[in-house]
């Protein structure tokens, strides 16, 4: 496989008008001489950060930086062999990243080296890492499974305060005991040890609960925290921005949530909904006040999920979700006729026929700088650029 970049366009007919949007898809893979450095195809993450630098980080094959100003990929030094979970980059352009460590030999636990790294400039070359006690780096967090991320937007260098990030983490195991440990939610950055909060309300810790941080989302009135076999359940676990916990959303008190759910992505986008993606059941999407459901069966056919962490918006308010079925964009409700999260014409479907390179879509972020799309699969990187609709033909009011 090669890089490449392709145009197709995808015709939308709307009565007596026609739109026409224009694809512009670059792809990576290896093979090409911009990206040699791979290793792999299996990308699970990807973010931009100061520079413009491109942070994309792979299933126990490395962390890639791209240069959009040289077209050239690097392989990070810093994080060679771990589980990228997730990437996401602080209102500083600082990159943060939940990983779960590398693959455990013999009886070493699990997740070894797994925890959270952050780059506060423009270089692998400068990295900070948080994991759980007993390591050198004062942290103290929950689990070494770090699996989501959410940085509050309002946490500034200019504003005088430290990022703040917000930490899923799965079930680990430890060398010392090899018994499943509980994972959570933890919460940064302090500005001495420890560095992050262990977060117990809204979990059962009494006995030896093994409950499972999945995702994590917010904005500047609620933080939502996905988890599983929490007090007996699957919850979406609330909380206020300064981690004061304010209740649970379950199948019990939210019919349109089935038990045992598995929440693996989440996103609230600036109109105000909150997208939640699911292993199985497609999205639940709440919007005034009302909890909607887009499960249809060529979006999701059965066995399709919303990949971890796989939900990103753009500039222009279309939201896109990455799916093992393809990537799904709902279209701003402002630009597109009957755009409620329900609706199925609200949608466009992208997989390896408008040029993609494979339909599994792992992780999503967008560069608002060149207007594109950045996206991971199992077959690479993919920057997608999608022109707004051109309208020819008549026009009546």
């Amino acid at each position: 496989n090669t890089a490449y970049r392709r145009q197709r366009q995808m015709g939308i007919r709307d009565r007596s008008t026609k739109a026409h949007n224009i694809i512009e898809i670059q792809n990576f893979s290896i093979g090409a001489t911009s990206n040699n450095k791979f290793t792999s195809n299996n990308f699970k993450a990807i973010a931009v950060g100061k520079g413009g630098l491109i942070w994309a980080g792979t299933q126990y094959e490395g962390l890639y930086i791209y240069s959009p100003k040289y077209n050239i990929w690097t392989k990070s030094d810093s994080l060679a062999n771990v589980f990228i979970n997730d990437i996401k980059a602080d209102p500083d352009s600082g990159i943060w990243i939940a990983q779960s460590g590398v693959q455990a030999q013999g009886n070493n636990g699990s997740n070894i080296a797994g925890g959270v790294n952050h780059f506060r400039l423009a270089t692998d070359q400068v990295m900070e890492f948080y994991s759980v006690v007993g390591t050198t780096t004062g942290a103290y967090l929950t689990s070494r499974n770090a699996k989501g991320l959410y940085l509050d937007p309002n946490y500034k260098e200019a504003r005088g305060k430290l990022p703040r990030p917000w930490v899923a983490l799965g079930v680990w195991k430890s060398s010392s005991s090899g018994n499943p440990l509980r994972g959570g939610v933890n919460v940064g950055l302090n500005a001495a040890q420890p560095y992050f909060d262990n977060i117990n309300y809204g979990f059962a810790i009494l006995g030896s609960p093994t409950h499972w941080g999945l995702s994590v989302a917010g904005n500047n009135e609620e933080v939502w925290v996905a988890t599983r076999f929490n007090q007996g359940s699957s919850t979406l676990n609330r909380y206020l921005p300064n981690k004061h916990f304010i209740g649970y959303i379950t199948p019990a008190n939210t019919p349109e949530f089935p038990v045992g759910f598995e929440a693996q992505a989440m996103l609230f986008d600036t109109h105000g909904n909150k997208w939640v993606g699911l292993k199985n059941g497609g999205l639940r999407i709440l919007s005034n006040k009302i909890w909607y459901t887009m499960n249809s069966n060529f979006f999701f056919p059965p066995g399709t999920q919303v990949n971890f962490n796989a939900m990103v918006e753009d500039e222009y308010g279309n939201v896109f979700i990455g799916t093992s079925n393809g990537l799904l964009k709902f279209k701003n409700p402002d630009n597109a006729a009957l755009a409620a999260p329900d609706n199925f014409s609200a949608y466009e479907h992208y997989t390896t026929t408008n040029g993609l390179l494979n339909d599994n879509i792992t992780g999503l972020a967008y560069d608002k700088k060149n207007h594109k799309v950045l996206i991971t699969s199992s077959g690479g990187v993919t920057f997608m650029k999608i022109s707004p609709p051109h309208i020819s033909g008549a026009v009546f009011n």
